[in-house]
């Protein structure tokens, strides 16, 4: 005889069913006896079930059992009127289905835009009188199919699903085991392919006051599958950067936020804060963006005063400074000096973060001349606005301008010279200035003259200077050489505003006095007083001869005589004489001509004899000199006594 099969089972009953053997013996069945235990699952298969003996051939047995928890041991016999058979035991379970599993399923928090991770661990107690054995997960991918089964009959109550479409739903249900079968299906939940938002970037600091901050919140860039719906502003406690963070606003959407005094808990000027950001989806809380640090007190001021110095600048180097900002809330931290050379596109030159004190720097000049700068300042709360664009030359000034040197005067213009100046500064010369003071009643050296002439003529290095002033005085004059850096000036030199001596107004004399020797002739001239505002430098004195001026002296043989004795010359002889004088402007115009005799004063005459006498005369006669010494005699002298005996001095007239 086969062993029976449960048709049915709940807590208080089961119903088995059983066939016929497969042989009666020859003799027909007469009656089946159904026998179980005491439920202990130990006891002997001995107990009898229903009144008394179960004529005719039944298929199906219906057993209230007592008591109604435990498992049984069944077994049905059958009986002819020869023997009886029995068959195999069984075990009988009084038990339910589970009841409905709870609760839904959930989205682990794991869940990401490329996994769901569903956890549907039930926590209902009724598990039908038998234990639960496993789960079936179903899902239903809204493909039309329906639900379909994920996992079927497992025991752990957690699955990772990764063929998931980022921010897909899919609805997720299960079922639990036991050794009667599946309890009713959960309730549906449904899960989307997605994850708590990754966290915004850093809040960014728009400005600040004493008492408030303003912030700037950005989207995240990833909602990881869910649409952000909200994003928090949270702070620290202030001034300690280790307190946790207390949400203190909530924004519908990213954008630009005043935290009011109150929401900052009342904090007063100079408290320092850490400032973060959190987005918010249907998945929960993003983790918190970077920290921003602010303090109450506001960007710092923009610098002034930026230029470069030419104390301190050099060939290779250009120094520039800017003034320090004083007066902010927040203590300046240092400055940024940002630069270009013509690209247009400035690049930080000097970083002086956390070097307040520092207001300068040595620029490199690196070939260029020419460059755009601009500085600003560094508090806590970051950099400030920059200064105005600086625009500037790297060349240091030009050195080594030497005193010009006079060429030439005249009434209304002096002629200089110069060199280069020893340094052009690493800029090239671009032109010199000329600048002269007021004369005799003297002033700054600071009139210009002859710009148009002088400027912008890098090669220039002489010209002749009008001069604009009164000839006669004295002026003072320097010149300047010019690079884009600016200028250097010489020292200062005087020059008297002149002219060529005046023209003498009487010729050569020829000086007779000691003239006993007619084999020479002595010529004298005069003293130029008129000279022109400038010393004489030089005499010329010439003799005209054979028709053609003989130079007798000059600024190269005895420049400065004023006499000279002629020994080339004969007794008797006429000789035409001129002369001129010198300055540092030139030579005057001639004198007039003179002529002069070369002779020698005559012979002393015979003694005179006396001729006749009288009371009142006396009648005298003498000889002709026969020697007159080259000059025609013009005139005889008679000298007497005083007729006692005296000195011959009376001149007879």
């Amino acid at each position: 005889m086969g062993a029976p099969t449960i048709k049915a089972v709940s807590k208080t009953s089961f119903t088995i069913r059983w066939a016929s053997p497969g042989s009666t013996g020859g003799c027909p069945i007469t009656q089946f006896k159904v026998f179980r235990d005491d439920g202990s699952g130990t006891g002997n298969v001995d107990t009898q079930e229903g009144a008394g003996t179960l004529n005719g051939h039944p298929e199906i047995f219906e057993l209230a059992m007592t008591p109604t928890t435990g498992t049984y041991r069944v077994k049905v016999e059958a009986q002819n009127s020869i023997s009886s058979t029995a068959s195999p035991i069984i075990s009988v379970t009084m038990a339910n289905v589970p009841g409905k599993p709870t609760p839904a399923p959930s989205s682990d928090s794991t869940t990401s835009p490329t996994q769901i991770v569903v956890a549907f661990a039930n926590t209902n107690t009724d598990d039908g009188g038998s234990a639960i054995l496993d789960y079936t997960l179903e899902v239903d991918k809204s493909d039309g199919a329906g639900f379909v089964v994920l996992v079927a009959q497992t025991t752990t109550p957690s699955y990772t699903w990764t063929s998931v479409t980022r921010g897909k739903s899919y609805s997720f249900r299960y079922k639990v085991r036991n050794t009667i079968g599946y309890s009713a299906y959960s309730d549906i939940k449904a899960i989307i392919a997605s994850g708590k938002p990754l966290s915004p970037p850093k809040p960014t600091f728009v400005s600040a006051t004493d008492s408030t901050a303003t912030v700037t919140i950005s989207p995240t860039t990833d909602d990881r599958g869910s649409a952000v719906t909200s994003y928090k502003i949270c702070r620290d406690a202030g001034n300690d950067f280790t307190s946790a963070y207390t949400c203190i606003v909530t924004l519908s959407a990213p954008g630009t936020r005043t935290l009011t005094n109150a929401e900052l808990g009342t904090a007063a000027a100079k408290t320092t804060f850490r400032i973060v950001a959190v987005a918010v989806n249907a998945n929960g809380d993003s983790s918190n963006s970077d920290p921003l640090s602010l303090a109450l007190g506001g960007k710092p001021s923009t610098p002034t005063g930026l230029a470069k110095q030419l104390s301190g600048t050099t060939t290779t180097h250009t120094k520039l400074t800017w003034t320090a900002v004083t007066g902010d809330t927040l203590d300046i931290r240092g400055y940024e000096l940002a630069c270009h050379h013509g690209s247009g596109v400035f690049t930080l030159a000097f970083d002086g973060d956390y070097k307040p004190s520092v207001t300068e720097y040595l620029l490199p000049k690196n070939g260029h001349q020419s460059y755009v700068c601009k500085v600003r300042a560094i508090n806590y709360n970051g950099y400030g606005d920059y200064s105005t664009d600086y625009s500037f030359t790297t060349c240091a000034l030009p050195t080594g301008m030497a005193v010009p040197t006079v060429t030439s005067t005249s009434a209304t213009q002096i002629g200089l010279s110069w060199n280069a100046p020893t340094s052009d500064g690493g800029c090239a010369i671009t032109g010199f200035k000329i600048f002269r003071d007021n004369g005799n009643s003297g002033g700054a050296v600071s009139n210009q003259l002859d710009s148009a002439s002088t400027e912008g003529k890098p090669f220039l290095r002489s010209h002749l200077v009008t001069m604009g002033g009164t000839a006669g005085e004295n002026y003072k004059l320097r010149i300047e050489a010019v690079n884009s850096a600016g200028v250097v000036t010489s020292d200062t030199i005087s020059v008297l505003l002149d002219s060529v001596p005046a023209t003498p107004t009487s010729g050569p004399q020829a000086d007779y006095t000691n003239a006993y020797d007619a084999s020479k002739l002595i010529v004298t001239w005069g003293t130029i007083t008129s000279t022109g505002g400038s010393s004489i430098i030089s005499y010329n004195l010439q003799r005209l001869k054979n028709g053609v001026w003989e130079d007798l002296t000059d600024e190269n043989n005895h420049p400065l005589w004023r006499s000279i004795t002629m020994t080339d010359v004969e007794k008797g002889t006429v000789y035409t004489m001129r002369y001129r004088g010198k300055n540092l402007n030139g030579w005057s115009l001639y004198s007039p001509e003179t002529y002069l005799l070369c002779a020698g004063k005559p012979g002393a005459p015979a003694k005179p004899t006396v001729a006749a006498t009288a009371s009142t005369t006396i009648s005298l006669s003498f000889t002709p000199i026969s020697t007159t010494n080259g000059a025609k005699i013009t005139l005889y002298e008679l000298y007497r006594d005083d007729g006692a005996g005296g000195d011959i001095t009376t001149k007879v007239t």
